[in-house]
Parts: structure tokens; sequence; C-alpha cells
């Protein structure tokens, strides 16, 4: 979504939330959350960046891969609180998948 306010830039991020979250009935789609992503990447609003993490959180129970290949295409633009919880979360999912 290109549009000067950054609540509706931040708004179209979150949107993808629902589609990878199965409480709320999402079956993952990597494609759509990871086209939006790719198009805020750059975005220097707090907000934005904030939502960019959320949703790529989201998306890390779908596609855990799709999300490293992500962070890792995107690594120099990303800002790196959000390279930092994206990674979080890949850790924690992979961890929680390992047999023990």
């Amino acid at each position: 979504m290109q549009s000067d306010d950054s609540l509706w830039r931040r708004v179209a991020l979150i949107c993808t939330v629902t589609l990878n979250t199965r409480g709320e009935g999402g079956t993952g789609d990597a494609p759509r959350t990871l086209a939006l992503c790719a198009l805020r990447v750059g975005d220097s609003a707090a907000i934005v960046s904030q939502a960019l993490s959320v949703a790529l959180r989201a998306l890390v129970h779908f596609d855990s891969r799709a999300v490293s290949v992500f962070l890792d295409e995107h690594e120099n633009r990303l800002p790196a609180k959000v390279h930092r919880e994206v990674t979080k979360k890949l850790t924690q999912v992979h961890r929680s998948r390992t047999p023990r």
C-alpha cells in the first residue's frame, strides 16, 4: 500500500496478521504478507516498523523458511529491532519444534 499516512501503512501490515493466525481462521499467506512487508522494509516511521515486525512474527508459525529468507534478503534495510525480534521468534519456534 502506498500512502503518505503512516497509520494506513501500518494498517496494511497489521491486516496480514489475521491471514497468519490460526485462531482467526488464517491458513497462512506468505506471498501476500511478504509482498506487503517488502514495500515497507525501508519505512522510517516507528509505528510502521513495529507493524512489520508483528506481521513477520505472525507468519513464522506458517512459513518460517520464507521469513528467514526474507530477513536474509533485506537484512541491510531492516531496522535492527525488527531483525532482532523476528530472529528471536524464529529461534523460539524452531526450538519448540525440535524433538527433545
